[in-house]
């Protein structure tokens, strides 16, 4: 019963520090299921890069991605997975860019988090808050258009099948 007491007392602390909340917000991932690609690049990142293992994973059963890179077929799918979404928007009426716009604001602050404590590495880091910045910026904009030019780092964490 102690260790129970001493657990909740500990996540207590923790959830209340900024850092730790920016970092849980974005463990879960987008509420659209349509989102495969996005996910994988982004939470399963930062799923790895906050601790959670491949032993956890499993008891969990979340993905985790313990590689800094990404393919290049995996951006190219991202981007159609957003645009497919930017898309229906436009015809039927629905607000899919709200919800869109709303993770990348939890992926962005979760990122500038774990570089804040020293949990990631500055190059990873600048590689996928510029590219979070430029599917946000793309939602806004209402068109899925990503400038690898603009994305620091890009040549080293995007490879080529």
């Amino acid at each position: 019963m102690e260790e129970i007491e001493t657990e909740r007392s500990t996540f207590k602390e923790l959830v209340n520090k900024p850092e730790f909340y920016d970092i849980m917000t974005a463990l879960r991932g987008p509420d659209i299921d349509t989102l495969v690609y996005i996910k994988w690049i982004f939470t399963c990142r930062i799923r790895y890069l906050a601790g959670i293992t491949n032993d956890r994973r499993i008891a969990l059963r979340i993905n985790v991605r313990e590689k800094p890179f990404i393919y290049r077929s995996d951006l190219d799918n991202a981007i159609d997975e957003v645009q497919g979404l930017l898309r229906y928007d436009f015809e039927v009426g629905y607000r899919f860019s709200t919800f869109l716009n709303h993770y990348f604001n939890h992926v962005v602050d979760a990122l500038i988090s774990l570089d804040h404590l020293g949990m990631i590495e500055p190059k990873e880091y600048y590689f996928l808050f510029d590219l979070a910045s430029e599917f946000k910026e793309s939602v806004i904009k209402g068109k899925c258009v990503i400038d690898l030019d603009k994305i620091r780092h890009s040549d080293e964490f995007i490879l080529r099948k």
